[in-house]
């Protein structure tokens, strides 16, 4: 599957009342911010050291954590994220921009991960978390806004574009040092079930790295379509010699998605790196391939 945005497509971008270049929104020089120094170095060492690559990224329920999933290569021209809630709608942008203080508070002071209830909070807000993404994109990327584009999943999960302003999914373009980027998003579920339609469009989707962000040691307190999705995922065998990063949330023991034949072998970040790093939740992280992952029916097993 070729993630392309047909040149025809509705920009919902440009249908914003006022020039969207004046709203969205005032550049953050996030080089006089020491933690975007430190973060930044952190991500662009462990993308090197996995030897992560694109153009593809795929990061299931990764939210709008856009710094990591586009820092970690330069190679990462797409990429593919999800999450429980909707991408949102293009008003919203106008809105937050008006609220310069929230604006902020909200991209100003970097945390390179997200508390479930504060993307809660921005989406129940702006009706999506597409105000809080477009926010990142400029102010912790600096990144220049292009287009903002909505899609639904055919019936045999190919991407549709629509003429709407809101949405469940949809995709920012942007360019970032003189290259073409995209950021897709779609909604996901707590359910069991992954929708048929999004089946069809994960089962044809070919990525070069995966990256699992807050995998929790605790299988039990993860919820099933996250499993459903990596199952899918393990089924594909093109995606065998794909690059798999992953970081822990809770504890130092070894992630428990890879094969017990395989050792990723946990690095000392410290010592790494000669100071202490932040890579997310913990600085637990190992690096691997698609070959190195558990079965599908593992990962089956492990949502009952």
């Amino acid at each position: 599957m070729v993630l392309k945005i047909p040149q025809q497509s509705f920009n919902a971008f440009n249908q914003i009342e006022s020039d969207p270049n004046a709203i969205v929104y005032r550049n953050h020089n996030f080089k006089e911010d020491s933690d975007y120094i430190s973060y930044w170095e952190t991500v662009k060492f462990v993308g090197k050291k996995a030897d992560v690559r694109g153009p593809i990224l795929y990061n299931p329920y990764g939210g709008f954590d856009i710094v990591t999933q586009f820092i970690l290569s330069e190679d990462v021209t797409d990429v593919i994220s999800n999450g429980i809630e909707p991408f949102g709608d293009v008003q919203s942008l106008k809105k937050l921009s008006e609220q310069e203080d929230l604006l902020q508070k909200l991209t100003e002071k970097f945390v390179p991960w997200d508390y479930v209830g504060h993307i809660q909070t921005i989406s129940n807000l702006y009706g999506g978390i597409l105000p809080g993404a477009t926010g990142r994109l400029v102010k912790q990327l600096n990144a220049t806004i292009q287009g903002v584009y909505f899609f639904e999943f055919g019936q045999n999960g190919e991407i549709e574009f629509n003429q709407a302003r809101n949405g469940n999914n949809g995709v920012i373009s942007f360019s970032h040092n003189g290259l073409e980027k995209r950021w897709w998003y779609f909604q996901g579920t707590e359910s069991l079930i992954v929708p048929g339609a999004t089946k069809q469009f994960l089962h044809k989707l070919k990525t070069d790295t995966l990256l699992l962000k807050a995998f929790s040691s605790n299988v039990g307190s993860m919820h099933a379509q996250y499993f459903e999705e990596l199952a899918l995922y393990t089924a594909r065998k093109g995606d065998l010699d794909t690059c798999v990063l992953t970081d822990l949330n809770g504890g130092n023991s070894l992630h428990p998605i890879w094969k017990r034949s395989f050792n990723p072998g946990v690095p000392n970040m410290y010592q790494l790196l000669g100071r202490t790093p932040s890579f997310g939740y913990s600085n637990t992280i190992a690096w691997g391939t698609g070959a190195d992952l558990l079965s599908t029916e593992s990962f089956f097993e492990m949502i009952g």
